[in-house]
């Protein structure tokens, strides 16, 4: 059990993720942003200063004809104890040292080819964490946990990972061999670097955990969290819980078919998520210095950093997002459907265009039902949920 849970339970938790998101907060101010009883509240700031989890400092000098002590404001206790977490995408490798109440101390990221023969994870998490600790000037980390971007069964590895390799050989005869992070579960290595456990799932389930407890998933009892820009991949949370299924491979949208006879994915079959997103049929008309973008991913960075509209054909494959959620939707009935990894400036229009979709596929009564959201952890949702999943190893509940 962590210090927060047993500070004061759900109301502790909202009290902390609240201090999280906003920086330090005075009681009062925690009072009039949680809405809650002031002696439900007092209970809950108490026990976490009890416990450490929370410290308070004068807030300032009070102003004149203003008598009595100086407000005190609180804010999350700094730890030695820290969780490393090494989040691997399809084009970067994001690292950080998070501390137990969710602050994340250091984070790193590193530009990566995934599938290149020089890329290797373990050493490459390694040395960002090592660099990491000596500039927190701490010496070890207590747990690490490794986010991959793939299906991912636990103590085994990336799923169906043989027949990829089938695949990778009969399209190009002189590829390199797979790397070693498809090939095994990578927890044991970074173990053995360590000394400490390790957990690795994919890496939507991490993103989904760390939006669930600390970002725009808090409060709901149930979430789909979609990620749709740096790969294709969803998490269920429901009632605090990762559900991964029987396999462990729940929430994988990516190999959805969307697109009947469409294009091979990298799984062996046509018109999966995966590969109609990726696909250069996302191309628009070009880019007179470079390449058009051809993911659904770069188009929206494209229109959020240049200042374009976003293209007729991204926005066609927001909607077809949005009508396999509405198949999601009415299986699971989430409270909340959180979207990874939106720009401020497109956000909008990604949650209008999906929500609009949900509602004609599903209906106005599961649509109205569901809150479409983004998320709000950016980068750090991979790292936030990366501590929560460290409390599933043994000795750290």
């Amino acid at each position: 059990m962590s210090d927060t849970e047993s500070a004061g339970g759900r109301t502790a938790r909202d009290v902390v993720a609240l201090i999280r998101a906003r920086g330090p907060l005075t009681r009062a101010e925690v009072l009039a942003l949680t809405r809650l009883p002031k002696s439900t509240v007092n209970g809950a700031v108490q026990a976490l200063l009890d416990a450490g989890v929370l410290v308070g400092t004068a807030a300032g000098p009070r102003g004149p004809g203003r008598p009595g002590p100086r407000a005190v404001r609180l804010d999350l206790a700094p730890s030695t104890a820290l969780v490393g977490v090494v989040a691997l995408s399809h084009s970067r490798l994001r690292a950080g040292l998070v501390e137990p109440g969710g602050r994340v101390r250091q984070a790193r990221t590193l530009s990566v080819s995934p599938l290149e023969p020089g890329f290797d994870l373990v050493d490459d998490g390694e040395r960002l964490l090592r660099e990491m600790l000596e500039a927190a000037g701490a010496d070890q980390v207590d747990a690490v946990a490794i986010g991959i971007p793939a299906p991912f069964q636990q103590g085994r590895g990336v799923a169906g990972v043989d027949e990829f390799a089938a695949l990778m050989a009969q399209l190009h005869p002189d590829a390199p061999p797979l790397p070693a992070w498809m090939l095994s579960d990578p927890a044991a290595a970074f173990t053995e670097r360590f000394q400490v456990p390790a957990v690795a799932d994919n890496d939507a389930n991490l993103a989904a955990l760390g939006e669930s407890r600390y970002g725009a998933g808090h409060g709901h009892q149930s979430m789909v969290f979609v990620k749709i820009v740096d790969g294709v991949g969803a998490g269920i949370v429901i009632n605090g819980q990762l559900i991964r299924g029987a396999a462990g491979l729940a929430g994988e949208i990516a190999h959805i078919q969307a697109v009947p006879g469409g294009p091979l994915c990298a799984c062996g079959r046509r018109g999966c998520l995966a590969a109609v997103l990726s696909t250069s049929d996302l191309g628009t008309s070009g880019d007179e210095k470079g390449a058009p973008p051809t993911r659904l991913g770069d188009l929206l960075t494209m229109a959020a950093f240049r200042g374009n509209d976003v293209s007729p054909a991204a926005v066609e494959a927001l909607r077809m997002v949005g009508r396999l959620l509405a198949d999601v939707c009415l299986w699971l009935s989430p409270d909340a459907v959180v979207l990874d990894g939106l720009l401020a400036q497109t956000s909008d229009l990604v949650v209008e265009t999906i929500t609009d979709s949900l509602r004609t596929q599903a209906g106005p009564l599961f649509a109205e039902a569901v809150q479409v959201v983004p998320g709000a952890l950016g980068g750090e949702a991979e790292l936030l949920g990366g501590l929560a999943l460290t409390a599933e190893l043994e000795g750290r509940r």
